[in-house]
């Protein structure tokens, strides 16, 4: 009689495995015990019209989602993507937890060629939105920054010159990643935990009744650490 081992012997459709098998850790794809902590910025882009509305909030509108923003050199309705946003779910994210450490921000021109007509009015519209907004960030509703938007910087570069006449030769606007990589620092990092809803705002004081010369995309942006479980 040949004696077949207990790991090969055969077994008939739907016999359960031994207990020695079952939650075997080798087996696991996920461990919340061992997570991964990864620096990420976590980013969300949301428009602003002509008319500068009384706030905008970020992070409510997530990946796949649609709403207004720039496209190229057009303005229209649009799913986000990783272009926009690496936030998944509408106001909270309930598979990570984030680190917080700064915040900055990116405001997008919708023309820059210097042959357009809003294109030197650049540096005044973004005048306007800096020193007549401010920011507030919440988790839970728990408050935990609120600021000038003036105080929050760009993490890229920004040039321009200005003449007395817009010209392909006069006048250069535009940006681009540099070494500058400005934040607003938070001295006491902000923890979200999983499942916590998260409040971020752009606020302008409408009683001055802001105009911009053209539509701009905004980035709000969060230098942090993001902890996952390890898969």
């Amino acid at each position: 009689m040949v004696m077949i081992p207990n790991a090969m012997r055969a077994v008939s459709l739907g016999t359960p495995m031994g207990r020695r098998g079952v939650f075997d850790p080798r087996f696991r794809t996920q461990r919340p015990e061992q997570p991964v902590d990864l620096w990420q910025i976590v980013y969300d882009r949301m428009n602003i019209t002509t008319t500068v509305p009384s706030s905008i909030r970020f992070f409510s509108i997530p990946l796949g989602g649609s709403t207004t923003l720039i496209r190229g050199t057009a303005t229209g309705t649009f799913n986000k993507t990783y272009r926009d946003t690496n936030w998944q779910t509408a106001g909270q994210d309930v598979n990570a937890a984030y680190e917080i450490h700064g915040i900055g921000k990116v405001l997008i021109p919708l023309q820059q060629a210097p042959t357009a007509a809003a294109t030197a009015s650049i540096p005044d519209d973004m005048q306007k939105l800096d020193f007549n907004g401010f920011i507030e960030f919440k988790t839970n509703n728990v408050q935990h920054a609120v600021e000038p938007l003036c105080m929050i910087p760009c993490p890229i570069s920004f040039n321009s010159s200005i003449a007395t006449t817009a010209t392909n030769t006069t006048l250069v606007s535009g940006g681009g990643a540099s070494s500058i990589r400005e934040w607003y620092m938070l001295q006491v990092p902000v923890l979200i935990e999983p499942g916590q809803t998260i409040e971020a705002t752009f606020n302008w004081d409408t009683a001055a009744s802001l105009t911009l010369a053209q539509t701009f995309d905004v980035y709000w942006l969060f230098a942090a650490y993001k902890r996952r479980p390890s898969s």
